[in-house]
């Protein structure tokens, strides 16, 4: 696997078909969550380190700057474990 291949848009075919290209084709709100996701399984870390590093450049803003922004702070905050969980929070 390798997050390098993720935009926001592909063909029926398969073929990677980014809709706004910005500073570049990938998008922040998609390599961000596949990467969170890729945490739920310690077999995938190579990814999730991939994706981060690819997030953490703060330059993945195809579509809209503002939305990839908040994507990037989103995602970075899960993958470091630093977003707060508020379930967890007792009064």
């Amino acid at each position: 696997m390798n997050s390098n291949g993720i935009v926001d848009g592909y063909d029926l075919n398969g073929t990677p078909k980014p809709d706004r290209a910005v500073n570049g084709a990938q998008a922040a709100s998609f390599v961000g969550p596949a990467g969170v996701g890729a945490m739920s399984d310690t077999q995938y870390q190579s990814f999730i380190n991939q994706a981060y590093a690819a997030v953490a450049t703060l330059n993945l803003t195809a579509g809209t700057i503002y939305c990839q922004k908040s994507w990037t702070a989103l995602s970075l905050l899960m993958m470091t474990g630093n977003l707060v969980d508020f379930t967890q929070i007792v009064r």
